[in-house]
This record gives C-alpha cells, structure tokens and sequence, in this order.
C-alpha cells in the first residue's frame, strides 16, 4: 500500500512477514485510521476464490493427544485441510454450557476442508482414517456455508511437541476453569 502523509511523504507499507511481532502493522493502522494518518493512494488486494465445496466436520477423541497427533499426522501426509482445531474436554463442557449445545464433552477436533467436491470428499475420507488411527470416532458433518467451527490460523512453532504437553495443558485449562467459575 501507498500512502501520503500529511507533511507530503510518500511511504509504502509492505507484507508483514508471517507470526512475526517485531514493529509495527502499519498497512493495518493506515486501514484503522479512516484517513486520519494519511490518504491510501495505491492499494494491493489479494483475492480468494469462493470453493465450489466446503464442508465441516467434528470428530470426538478419548485423549486430547489423539486429536493432536490427527492434524500432525494429516499436514505431514499432505492433505490440505482449511481449518483444524484441537479442543479440550474442559473446553468442549464449557462451550456446551455457554451456547446450549450438546457436543460430545471429550476431547474433539473441528476441521474445514475446501475445493472441488470430489476434492473434499477425498480429503475427508483420507483424514477420517488418520482419526480413526488415533482413537477418533466417526465425523460429525455439515455442509453449510461459512464458518463451520473455531478457526486456527496456522500451526505455532513447537506444534509436533503438543502430542506430548497436551495431557498437561488440559489439567491446567481446566484448573483454571475450575478457580474462576462458581460452584
């Protein structure tokens, strides 16, 4: 993006890099400002496609490490899916209360898969079976449109050592959970 500021400098704000926190987002801050800060001159979009098919899909787990090792095992073997995440029991028992739902209270993985429809029946089918591996039980699916579920932007650093922190992670949340929320 180009941008004039008040005082007549130009000054072109570029992609900032990927998980990174140094500096500041200037693009997102000349967007926010309405105007205020400078007048937007050039502008790159990047535009995305709507998929001819999307689906969701929730699947339970008896172990959080399941779930876990399910996305690990789908990113290593290349199957692309849109969205993935990885929920808790403590997590999933407090979203039932919150929006009265009746999801199962176990460990559970949201996934979202886009593209052709033979495409999205075949990237299912494949990660049905890496779940099903790990303990998962049958997907659970919809085909609405939009946000089907949580949404995970891109996997952290250190994610092929969550298989083995997750037990400890969920004891804390639901610690935590426990501390904060009356009886």
């Amino acid at each position: 993006m180009t941008v004039v500021l008040a005082d007549g400098r130009v000054i072109t704000t570029s992609r900032r890099s990927r998980k990174s926190a140094a500096g500041y987002e200037l693009t997102r801050l000349f967007v926010g400002s309405e105007g205020t800060l400078g007048v937007i001159t050039e502008l790159t979009v990047r535009l995305y496609p709507v998929p001819e098919a999307m689906s969701a899909a929730i699947c339970s787990f008896p172990e959080i490490a399941g779930a876990v090792n399910t996305v690990i095992q789908t990113l290593q073997a290349g199957i692309p899916i849109a969205r993935s995440e990885a929920l808790c029991a403590t997590t999933m028992k407090a979203i039932n209360a919150h929006s009265k739902t009746t999801y199962r209270e176990q460990p559970t993985l949201f996934l979202e898969f886009h593209g052709t429809q033979a495409g999205v029946e075949e990237q299912a089918r494949l990660v049905q079976d890496i779940a099903r591996e790990n303990g998962g039980m049958d997907f659970e699916w919809t085909t609405k449109a939009g946000r089907a579920q949580p949404a995970v932007d891109g996997a952290p650093p250190g994610v092929f050592r969550l298989p083995a922190a997750a037990p400890g992670i969920a004891r804390g949340v639901d610690r935590r959970l426990r501390s904060d929320l009356p009886a």
